[in-house]
């Protein structure tokens, strides 16, 4: 399928499982990772911080445990942050309700949710 005025938009695009991942990067670091059709060609990667993010997203689809090491282009209040890198750290498998994560954090339930909500 012809899609590349939708191609420009990203660093890369790879086969996936379930479709296709785009992948934007800025300034050295992932900035998105993007859920595609799998009408999608894939797309070489057009620096480091792209080629990076494909090796390791192949590795994570041959190996479901595999964790991520990817440069992030900064996002998000402190406050989110502080909450995303708690279910970051949730191992595969494993749940973790608002509550606890509040818990760890010391914050409310509320809160933890709203920045999960704006984690996209």
């Amino acid at each position: 399928m012809d899609n590349s005025k939708t191609t420009v938009l990203f660093s890369a695009i790879v086969a996936a499982p379930f479709g296709a991942v785009g992948i934007r990067t800025e300034a050295g670091a992932v900035r998105e990772l993007v859920y595609l059709p799998p009408r999608f060609d894939e797309k070489a990667p057009s620096d480091k911080a792209a080629e990076k993010a494909v090796r390791q997203l192949g590795r994570y689809f041959a190996e479901p445990d595999f964790r991520f090491d990817l440069p992030l282009v900064p996002a998000g209040t402190a406050f989110q942050r502080k909450v995303w890198d708690v279910i970051a750290a949730i191992p595969r498998g494993d749940v973790l309700t608002y509550g606890e994560v509040a818990k760890i954090i010391q914050s409310a339930p509320r809160a933890v949710g709203q920045a999960c909500g704006a984690n996209w």
